[in-house]
This record gives structure tokens, C-alpha cells and sequence, in this order.
């Protein structure tokens, strides 16, 4: 090869270095071209818990189908916008979500989504038992222990759940207060629910600096003071009982009318309230993470 063709080939690489490298530079620094070529920051969506085998989608185009070992995604170099995000998989509730992205900054959000029918084993009051004699059988009538537990959840006087004692150190008496009030909230850990007639509530208890994402979801300025009450959802009928889903601090579950819901506390105009029961007037208890149901006299046990 010539000295001519060497520096020519020199040149060449030095000029593509000299303009490739800036828009190496702008991407890794989540810089993107808009319209017109003009220069934009760019930010991302996290989408996280979603279930596996499910598909996502943006703006109502498939993104990805989600595996078993990939449940979390990350959207990257998304121009400032809003991004409608639907996540549906077979047998379950469809999760849709509208995302707004700011300049370098990550919108976080978690799919909550429940199958569309779940299996609520009934809690009889006896067992069976049969001794097998010959041909015949001899069925007995057993009482089944778990029956008595699942009662003793729902005796407002063993206050389980549903209330919280307070000793008067001047009386000596004691007073019963409901639970799920403003007053007198359900917590877990920093985070609290309650219900006013038929409007739900979540609040942050702790270091607003260590804010949940849900109670700073809009903001555009990231030192923006994030708000310590959220009201999520206002149903139709008054609110009867709540409590956190077991396992989430960020959902809650509510018995309404005639059905027990699971509603995300996650600011989303478009999420609706999931089916977990349909019956007369249930009421619900969450005791060692199992959910226990109870219409009239029946006890039921949630199988999620």
C-alpha cells in the first residue's frame, strides 16, 4: 500500500471517529435526536412483577413476550412523553398503564394483575370420615378445626384484625377502635391505608427523602417535594373493610357491596378494581398471608 493510500485510509477513519463519536457519546449519555434534529434528553419506563409468559406492549405495538427468568423490563432512551402500556397474558386481568417520561429520569411502575377466576375453597363445618367395613361404609360427622379458627378470625370480640384495643391508664378500661380509619389506619411498616365512606386512601409514614415512587409519580423535578397522602380510588358503595394484599405494600383489598376487590394504590387513571369475590355481603380477614372470606354462613378460603 502507497503512503497516498495509507493517509488516505487515515483521514477516513479519523473523520468517521470525529462524527461518530459524538453520537456515541449523546446516546450513552441518553441523548436522542427529535424531529427536525434537534437534541433531546431522553429518559426510560421500568416495568416490574410481571407475570411470566406475558405479553408487553407500548403505545399498542408488541415489545416483548416475558419469560420466566425476565420478569422485570427497562424501556431506554424513550423521548419526554406519555406511553400507554398494556400487559395481558391468557386467564389473566389485563394491566394497561399510562406513562409519562421525563428527561433523565426513570418512570417506575409494578404490574399487579390477578387470574380472571380464582379457586375460594370452602371451609366446611365437619369432616368426613369413613370407616370401611366390608361392604359398607359408616360416614361420621367430624369437627373441623380450621372452621373454628377461620370464626374465631371474624369474632369482633377476640379483636383480630379488625381492631385495635386501647387500655385507659386513668379508667382501666378498655375501648375498641376500628381499624382502616384515618384515625386509626392499617399499616405496614411506613405505609398506611384506610377508607373515608367510599373514597380509599394510602399515606407514607416515614422519611418523605425515602418516598415510595407512588407519592412523587409526577413529579418533573426530582428535589419536588413528594405528597405523604394519596387518595386511590373511589368506588361506588361505601367501603366496608381493607387491607394490604398479602405480600404488597402497594396493593390493597377492599370488600364493597356485594364483592371483595384488589385495587393498586399506584397512581393510574385508567387501573380498575380486580375481582377476587362475588357473593351476598363478604367481609374478609388477611391472617399468615392467606385471605379468609365469609358471607353469611359461609367460610371460604382464597387460593391465589
Amino acid at each position: 500500500m502507497t503512503i497516498i493510500k495509507r493517509r488516505i485510509l487515515t483521514g477516513f477513519f479519523i473523520l468517521l471517529f470525529l462524527v461518530l463519536a459524538p453520537i456515541i457519546i449523546f446516546y450513552a449519555n441518553g441523548t436522542i435526536m427529535g424531529d427536525g434534529w434537534s437534541i433531546l434528553a431522553s429518559g426510560g419506563i421500568s416495568i416490574r412483577s410481571m407475570e411470566s409468559g406475558s405479553e408487553l406492549f407500548i403505545n399498542g405495538k408488541l415489545k416483548d413476550k416475558i419469560s420466566f427468568f425476565k420478569r422485570d423490563y427497562f424501556l431506554k432512551n424513550l423521548k419526554p412523553d406519555i406511553y400507554t402500556i398494556l400487559v395481558k397474558k391468557p386467564g389473566y386481568n389485563e394491566w394497561t398503564n399510562k406513562i409519562k417520561v421525563h428527561a433523565n429520569m426513570v418512570s417506575e411502575s409494578n404490574v399487579f394483575m390477578l387470574p380472571t377466576e380464582i379457586t375460594i375453597t370452602e371451609i366446611s363445618k365437619f369432616l368426613e370420615t369413613g370407616d370401611s367395613i366390608s361392604t359398607t361404609t359408616k360416614q361420621s360427622l367430624k369437627k373441623n378445626p380450621d372452621y373454628e379458627m377461620v370464626g374465631n378470625l371474624f369474632n369482633d370480640d377476640l379483636i383480630i384484625g379488625k381492631y385495635i384495643s386501647v387500655l385507659s391508664t386513668t379508667t382501666g378500661v378498655i375501648t375498641k377502635y376500628a381499624l382502616g380509619t384515618k384515625e386509626n389506619p392499617v399499616k405496614n411498616r411506613y405505609i398506611s391505608i384506610w377508607s373515608q365512606d367510599k373514597d380509599v386512601f394510602i399515606g407514607w409514614n416515614g422519611n418523605i427523602d425515602s418516598s415510595p415512587t407512588i407519592f412523587c409519580k409526577d413529579s418533573t423535578n426530582i428535589n419536588i417535594k413528594c405528597q405523604t397522602e394519596l387518595k386511590i380510588y373511589s368506588f361506588d358503595e361505601k367501603v366496608n373493610q381493607l387491607d394490604f394484599f398479602p405480600g404488597e405494600s402497594e396493593v390493597v383489598i377492599v370488600a364493597v357491596g356485594n364483592g371483595i376487590y384488589a385495587i393498586e394504590a399506584e397512581e393510574n387513571p385508567d387501573k380498575k378494581p380486580q375481582m377476587i369475590y362475588s357473593g351476598k355481603n363478604p367481609d374478609f380477614v388477611v391472617f399468615n398471608n392467606i385471605i379468609y372470606i365469609k358471607d353469611d354462613n359461609f367460610f371460604g378460603r382464597v387460593e391465589i
